[in-house]
């Protein structure tokens, strides 16, 4: 399993909203990799800092009326990286709706992830590739 499901409260409606996130084991091996090892447990590894970003995304999204795909990245700056340069993992953050209607974003998963990522409601995607 190379996913991994994020709940996030809806502050709008009480309840939990489950985001999934797609080769989040390729995000952690890049991290464990990366990271100098003093800094596993502190806020600058971004394994520790990705809950807290998808959650500020999740919320603002809520409060918008049509939400589109929207990229974000957590940053390993040059002083906690193992080769002294700064590294952005970037993702996409994409609505159930948008995924079921994108045969382009579909067809860079396999079956065993677009399942998945069509039955939460959001999906968040690792890497992107430009």
């Amino acid at each position: 399993m190379d996913y991994k499901y994020i709940e996030v409260l809806n502050p709008q409606t009480g309840k939990m909203v489950q985001v999934i996130c797609i080769h989040y084991e390729q995000f952690l091996q890049d991290c464990k990799r990366c990271v100098i090892p003093e800094y596993y447990g502190f806020r600058c590894n971004p394994k520790n800092g990705l809950r807290e970003k998808v959650v500020e995304k999740i919320t603002e999204a809520l409060y918008m009326e049509m939400f589109y795909p929207d990229l974000f990245c957590i940053r390993l700056n040059r002083k906690q990286c193992i080769c002294n340069s700064q590294i952005d993992y970037t993702f996409e953050l994409m609505d159930s709706a948008f995924f079921e209607k994108d045969p382009i974003r579909q067809g860079k998963l396999s079956e065993e992830y677009a399942m998945p990522a069509m039955l939460a409601r959001w999906s968040l995607l690792f890497p992107i590739s430009a």
